[in-house]
């Protein structure tokens, strides 16, 4: 018998694996929400974890090994839980989940709060104002995984909205940021979607105050 040691995930007989990282890449973990307003409906992103992570993607997962993560500052402004386990947990996303791959600019200087995170990490150095990013949109209810099970701590809280009737429509969204990944990862899932690739523009800065 082979010995293992350190953390692993084991794959399932016919699942291959398409992508392995050459390096740890930043990751975000978004909700963007549709709030009805007196005034039609407002739409707005929510940045509620960054996390240094090793993404694989195989013919059937997109599979996230999280190093470490860290809340982001508007969940520690509005007393969130700490994220109880930081690093050496799994995020598991089934490419049946996803509903959109694309590609997008994220502006790592203009999100002070990820900037913060990427001094931290001491990755200064490797991004410059506008990074590129492989942004997944998934459907959260088919996740799994203990960086999922916080997000739904936190929602079912009332942090981000306090009141889940206004909500019209929600968007579970994974940024992930990198050159690599843009070049490598996102044409095997775009395969995989069998879509072709799309340039987005970033929406905008998250939102500062949690909706009423």
């Amino acid at each position: 018998m082979a010995k293992i040691v350190g953390l692993f995930k084991e794959l399932s007989e016919d699942e291959q694996l398409l992508y392995e990282p050459k390096d740890s890449v930043l990751a975000m973990l978004v909700k963007e929400l549709e709030v009805k307003k007196l005034m039609g409906v407002e739409r707005k992103e929510y940045s509620l974890v960054y996390a240094i992570v090793y993404p694989y993607l195989t013919n059937r997962r997109l599979l996230l090994l999280a190093l470490h993560q860290s809340e982001s500052k508007f969940l520690v402004d509005h007393k969130a839980p700490k994220i109880p386990l930081r690093s050496g947990v799994w995020l598991e996303v089934p490419v049946k989940a996803v509903s959109l791959a694309e590609l997008r600019s994220v502006d790592v200087k203009k999100d002070h709060d990820l900037s913060r995170f990427v001094d931290w990490a001491g990755l200064k150095e490797s991004f410059f104002d506008r990074a590129p990013a492989v942004e997944v949109v998934y459907d959260d209810r088919q996740a799994a995984g203990k960086m999922k099970d916080y997000v739904d701590m936190v929602l079912e809280m009332g942090i981000v909205v306090k009141d889940q009737r206004k909500v019209e429509r929600s968007f579970d969204k994974l940024l992930l940021i990198g050159e690599d990944v843009a070049s490598d990862l996102l044409p095997l899932l775009k395969e995989l979607l069998e879509r072709p690739v799309e340039v987005r523009e970033e929406v905008g800065e998250e939102g500062e105050e949690a909706l009423a």
